[in-house]
């Protein structure tokens, strides 16, 4: 076990256990209120900067806009806490607690393992990642080729495709001319 192992299984038990005292309705939530607070914000933000100059005439457009964007972006995930509070109540009350909590637990892992699949997937696209990787340990990871194999995983299973990620996208054959033709594909 190395360097590189200790610090994706770390992150893996770190975010996995906060998901256990979070829960499956916190967490959701958050990644609800994330979701829908930068859609809201991105949407509305033109509304609220108008409002805003009209009221600070003193007040940049520049910076209306970005005043407008966080506040709407944080008014939209203080109500979706609120929603989860209440809901994470509602649990409480019909014992689902423990249901819940093992839930958020798990939901955690898929989250994180999922998200650092991605990453390690992109950094071998990365041009000299081999050299990078190699200094950190990839060779020796344990957990390396696990975790960056988990979103192909999921692909397969969830996607709608008659494809296999390994069909689309070859990552046991990426090389230097692999990671330029597919590049250059996706120009």
């Amino acid at each position: 076990m190395n360097y590189l192992d200790i610090s994706l299984l770390t992150i893996i038990t770190f975010i996995t256990i906060r998901g256990l005292f979070r829960g499956l309705i916190t967490e959701l939530m958050v990644l609800i209120a994330i979701i829908f607070g930068f859609v809201a914000a991105t949407s509305l933000h033109p509304y609220l900067m108008n409002y805003l100059v009209a009221i600070f005439p003193d007040l940049t457009e520049g910076v209306a806009r970005i005043i407008s964007f966080i506040l709407i972006f944080v008014a939209v995930n203080i109500i979706v806490r609120l929603i989860s509070l209440t809901l994470n109540k509602i649990a409480t009350f019909t014992f689902l607690q423990p249901v819940n909590k093992v839930a958020g637990a798990l939901f955690a892992f898929t989250k994180v393992t999922l998200l650092l699949s991605i990453i390690l997937i992109v950094i071998d696209f990365i041009p000299g990642s081999d050299l990078m990787m190699g200094k950190i340990g990839r060779t020796e990871s344990i957990s390396y080729q696990p975790i960056k194999k988990f979103a192909p995983f999921l692909w397969d299973i969830f996607a709608d495709s008659d494809n296999s990620f390994k069909d689309i996208i070859p990552l046991d054959k990426i090389n230097n001319d692999t990671k330029n033709k597919l590049l250059e594909n996706l120009r």
